[in-house]
């Protein structure tokens, strides 16, 4: 996959998907991001040591970009009734 930076992405880290952005990418297949961390989530004995938002370079294989969001409809569509 392409990534540039800016991107939205998805981060396996730490056995865990996490959003995240792209930061700059290497050619030797590795990318920098900046993830959004989980509070809730065991990241193992790192956990102490993450801030709410961490720098991580991970291989380009545990990257993907993030899908697009949905529309969603907030209210039922109505009739237009002649008057």
């Amino acid at each position: 996959m392409i990534f540039k930076p800016g991107d939205d992405v998805i981060v396996d880290f730490q056995g865990h998907q996490t959003p995240g952005e792209v930061v700059s990418v290497f050619g030797s297949g590795f990318v920098f991001t900046r993830i959004h961390i989980d509070p809730e989530m065991d990241y193992g004995e790192v956990s102490p040591r993450l801030d709410p938002v961490a720098l991580v370079c991970v291989r380009e294989t545990r990257v993907a970009h993030a899908a697009a969001p949905q529309f969603v409809a907030t209210q039922a569509p109505t009739a237009i009734t002649a008057a």
